[in-house]
This record gives C-alpha cells, structure tokens and sequence, in this order.
C-alpha cells in the first residue's frame, strides 16, 4: 500500500477545524462596551526609582543598552526563556547584543 502526500499530510499532520475547536460561529467575538484605548491618566503612578529600572529594562529590549542598563540585573541573576537560558547578567548582556 503507497500514500501520497495527501494521505500523508492528513493522515500525520491534520489540521484541525479551530472554529470546532473554539466555538466560534462567525460572530465577532468583540465586546462593545470595552475601552482599548489607552489612558495615562488613569494608570497606577511607578515610583521614579522602578521607572529608571523600567527604563534600563526597555534599553534592553529595544537593542539600545548600555553597560549602566545592566547594572539593573544582579550578578547571579537568571533569565529563562523558551529559547535560552541564561545565568549571570553577563551571559543575559550576550543574549541582548543577538
């Protein structure tokens, strides 16, 4: 008995149906009455010292870091993701330099 590449696509990978799956009919799943707008105003005010951690952070992330930005980190600090695992903040400065 041969399969093609059909029979072997659904019978290995099938893809299942996600309305199925998630109960969707079609209707948007979208409340009215919900504000995605961001408010500033109404948001919880950070104390300047975890801003400038916020900020170090952010430097971080966004590729623009500098070695000040890893002080925020302590030495023996561990940063664990599903890509990569990393256990001194000079191993996580590697991670961020990719």
């Amino acid at each position: 008995m041969s399969l093609n590449t059909q029979d072997l696509h659904d019978k290995f990978e099938p893809r299942p149906d996600s309305q199925q799956l998630t109960g969707d009919d079609d209707r948007r799943n979208v409340s009215a009455d919900v504000d995605y707008e961001p408010h500033p105003e109404k948001s919880s005010k950070v104390p300047e010292e975890h801003q400038q951690i916020i900020q170090h952070i952010t430097n971080l992330y966004c590729g623009s870091s500098s070695e000040t930005d890893m002080q925020v980190y302590a030495e023996k600090a561990i940063y664990d993701d599903p890509y990569s695992y990393c256990d001194t903040r000079y191993k996580i400065a590697g991670k961020q330099a990719l």
